[in-house]
């Protein structure tokens, strides 16, 4: 889905040799997420699912504005990615923009971003992963940095 144009592209840093995401960076657009289909498969290529016990998570949420591509996504702790500390952290960015934005009552469908007006604040999100944060074995990130 098309972002407003006031909150610019998600930008996504990676290194192209290891196949790996370095940064997640965007202005938080909370909307909501139904009807859309399965996410691509993680950048790095690592197996994702239920017999690795690993999710495709999205570095920045796409009910927050984030991108739905390979380049945003990572293998993750199902637990962690369903109900665990990620998803907590998506929660809080959401509804933090959403009251900034005065949007807590009426939060749009992806579908319906592009042309909603710029609020007076944005909210910034930004994630960095270390290459040495990443599991050799599964693929995952195992810390995360942020502002």
């Amino acid at each position: 889905n098309q972002r407003p144009s006031w909150s610019g592209s998600v930008i996504m840093e990676y290194n192209p040799n290891v196949r790996q995401i370095t940064s997640v960076e965007g202005i938080v657009i909370p909307c909501g997420t139904s009807g859309r289909p399965s996410a691509p498969n993680p950048y790095n290529g690592y197996p994702t699912g239920n017999d690795y016990g690993l999710d495709k998570g999205h570095i920045m949420a796409l009910s927050n504005g984030g991108s739905d591509v390979s380049r945003n996504i990572v293998p993750q702790s199902a637990q962690w990615q369903r109900t665990g500390g990620w998803r907590r952290l998506e929660i809080d960015v959401y509804e933090f923009a959403a009251e900034i934005y005065g949007w807590s009552n009426n939060i749009p469908h992806a579908s319906e971003v592009s042309s909603i007006s710029r609020p007076i604040s944005t909210v910034l999100f930004h994630v960095d992963i270390a290459l040495s944060d990443y599991d050799g074995i599964t693929g995952e990130p195992l810390a995360y940095n942020g502002w």
